[in-house]
């Protein structure tokens, strides 16, 4: 007996044990899946008969497939590489899931204490489920949520990944609030119903979901006898070999991305997205990119199914599973839509791509993994530009003018640790550090400006809900000196120091708006021993105006006492537009900014000043971690004194973003 207690005591007891009142179990299991018990926790294998609890994360591997049934007799079974989320599963109120990626076929079972029985949600749609057997499709790289129903009726709203809701630690927390406010939102003329036999989805630009429309009907009953997944393919590699199987002969006139919906990204850049979208029936639906490929305007039509007829161009279904198969020489690729498969491989072979497609997806996956165990954010930010007139800002107003120009190489670090991260708290200590340097060896007073500033600090963020949205509040403590090479000579010495406290709130009212409001207080001390402090306020409103645009207003005031001096007086302002999805990876920003000062109380020769300074952005995104930008920016500050202070300058250049 002590034996087999020093055994326990050494393996410890299975995660399973912990299960109390587990109100889902493993009851069927092919390949290899695996859960976590939360987001921090490792990967555990999978058997049948295991339970999970309220909170777990389960994941299916290559050509996996697994059965979960709930303790209502509801089913839910889970695709190759899929990712699904058991954020609440409560005995007496819907279960609520969330498909990270992936696909997932369920059966729920219709309840009569309550309305639904089952709540799904992605990033980008929201799903409420009664009595339906029904499956949905949720491409993690297009952000499409695809919905199809084979018996019974099922709602569907569209839904945007926020700030908040992004990271699966911080949405399940909100659970609670997240089903009182899609309880309200199911009620409203935006949610879509989609009944047996029909499609919808939620696409990310779309102000409302598809008008649900019929599927082909073979389509429809390969995938309705397909009841268990067991032959679901679920590829996440693009160049599927599917392809190739395609019936299709190349006499025909193959599809192209007009019959798609949604279109691919490029193709809304000149031209704004619907409200509402009527497409016609009888199309595909394809299960790896959530894509619908509608039959062409001229097909016929069949009165007594109430579709279309798809042309045999348009590609074919596995009879086995009811993927769709896109035609000979063709793949749908989840952002691009349909490209011809000879371009991907003319140059590089098949095995190739794919090692290379398998790194890159190895690599993204190490990397936030590495970021998961080391709870390290950071980010590296080299820039390099041609400045047209080197000025010194000394805290928001410009204390010097060289009138001369310079190369400037700029450097910025930043490296954060989330020492507690939780519910309502996170701990947050913090560090930066920015050093510039002026390439201008004519010139000794630019060289001067070389700089090397290093703040640390720490951060205090409780959350909290706030109209069942998830808001913030913030406490900053931090301390920042500046070194400066004061003689040119690349020796830098002690130029200013300051500690400077921030306490803020950022909070969400609508979905799409977010606001941030903080105050700053600043006492900072220079090398010639001057002292002052300076008490701000600030303010910042974010709008996501959809998949195309975001808008930012911001706007600041400031009052500043130097040691034996009156009062001085900053004020800025900004906006900023961001166009998005300008062509694939790209985005566009566009900025003007403003500042009036009122310096006369300081400096005799100086009055009231005013800065109008307009930038442009052009930037390329890389992948998750990093992306490339070229900008422009342009200065004018008006000054009564025209000799010193009243100049024009340019700023142009490049910069590299590392994003960890």
């Amino acid at each position: 007996m002590k034996f087999l207690f020093l055994i326990f005591f050494l393996i410890g007891p299975s995660p399973f044990l912990y299960a109390k009142d587990s109100n889902a179990k493993i009851t069927w299991l092919r390949g290899q899946a695996y859960f976590q018990k939360d987001v921090n926790d490792n990967k555990h294998p999978l058997k049948v008969g295991d339970e999970l609890e309220e909170k777990s994360i389960v994941s299916t591997g290559a050509k996996s497939l697994l059965k979960i049934e709930f303790l209502d007799g509801s089913i839910i079974n889970l695709s190759p590489e899929s990712n699904l989320s058991l954020n609440q599963l409560d005995k007496k109120n819907p279960s609520l899931v969330q498909l990270v990626s992936g696909k997932l076929r369920a059966q729920v079972k219709k309840s009569a204490e309550r309305e639904y029985g089952l709540f799904i949600k992605t990033n980008s749609a929201s799903i409420g489920v009664r009595g339906t057997d029904f499956e949905v499709i949720y491409n993690s790289e297009n952000k499409i949520t695809s919905a199809l129903t084979f018996t019974g009726e099922v709602a569907l709203i569209n839904s945007k990944g926020t700030e908040h809701f992004d990271d699966l630690k911080v949405t399940q927390e909100y659970d609670d609030a997240y089903v009182e406010v899609l309880s309200g939102e199911l009620q409203t003329e935006k949610t879509k119903f989609i009944k047996a036999g029909e499609f919808s989805g939620s696409f990310p630009g779309y102000k409302e979901p598809l008008v649900p429309v019929k599927i082909a009907r073979t389509q429809f009953e390969f995938l309705k006898q397909n009841n268990n997944t067991e032959n679901t393919s679920l590829a996440t590699n693009d160049f599927d070999t599917l392809s190739l199987k395609s019936s299709a002969t190349e006499k025909h006139v193959k599809p192209t991305n007009d019959s798609l919906v949604p279109k691919p990204r490029s193709f809304y850049t000149a031209e704004n997205y619907p409200t509402e979208t009527l497409t016609t029936p009888g199309g595909y639906l394809d299960q790896k990119t959530g894509i619908y490929i509608a039959p062409p305007a001229d097909a016929p039509y069949d009165e007594k199914n109430g579709v279309y007829l798809i042309p045999e161009e348009y590609g074919n279904v596995d009879k086995n599973t009811g993927d769709y198969i896109p035609p000979l020489g063709l793949i749908l690729h989840p952002l691009k839509g349909f490209i011809f498969l000879e371009d991907q491989f003319n140059k590089v072979s098949a095995k190739t791509k794919d090692l290379v497609l398998k790194l890159n997806g190895q690599l993204k996956q190490g990397m936030a993994k590495l970021k998961e165990l080391t709870r390290l954010d950071a980010s590296l930010l080299p820039s390099l530009y041609y400045d047209s007139n080197v000025t010194n800002e000394f805290y928001g107003r410009v204390d010097k003018i060289t009138n001369k120009p310079s190369y400037v190489l700029r450097f910025d670090g930043f490296l954060a640790h989330k020492t507690l991260d939780t519910k309502n708290w996170l701990i947050y200590p913090k560090g930066s550090l920015t050093t510039l340097y002026h390439y201008n060896q004519e010139v000794r007073s630019i060289n001067t400006q070389d700089s090397i500033d290093w703040t640390g600090g720490l951060e205090l963020n409780h959350r909290y809900l706030i109209s069942h949205r998830p808001g913030r509040q913030i406490f900053e403590v931090n301390y920042h000196i500046t070194m400066r090479d004061q003689e040119g000579a690349d020796k830098y010495s002690y130029d200013t120091e300051d500690i400077f406290v921030i306490f803020g709130q950022e909070f969400k009212l609508h979905a799409q708006h977010t606001t941030k409001i903080w105050a700053k207080f600043t006492y900072y001390e220079t090398y010639l021993s001057k002292l002052g402090t300076i008490w701000s306020g600030h303010l910042i409103h974010s709008i996501d105006m959809g998949r195309k645009h975001d808008l930012q207003l911001g706007s600041s005031i400031s009052r500043e006492r130097p040691h034996g001096l009156r009062t001085l007086f900053l004020w800025d302002g900004f906006i900023s537009h961001k166009r998005k999805n300008l062509w694939d990876h790209y985005f566009f920003t566009s900025t003007f900014k403003m500042r009036y000062s009122d310096l006369h109380l300081i400096y005799r020769e100086r009055g009231q000043e005013k800065l109008f300074a307009p930038e442009i952005r052009l930037t390329r995104i890389i992948d998750d971690y990093l992306n490339f930008s070229a900008f422009y920016s342009y200065e004018q500050n008006v000054s009564g004194d025209s000799q010193n202070y009243h100049y024009v300058r340019s700023l142009i250049g490049l910069d590299m973003n590392f994003i960890f």
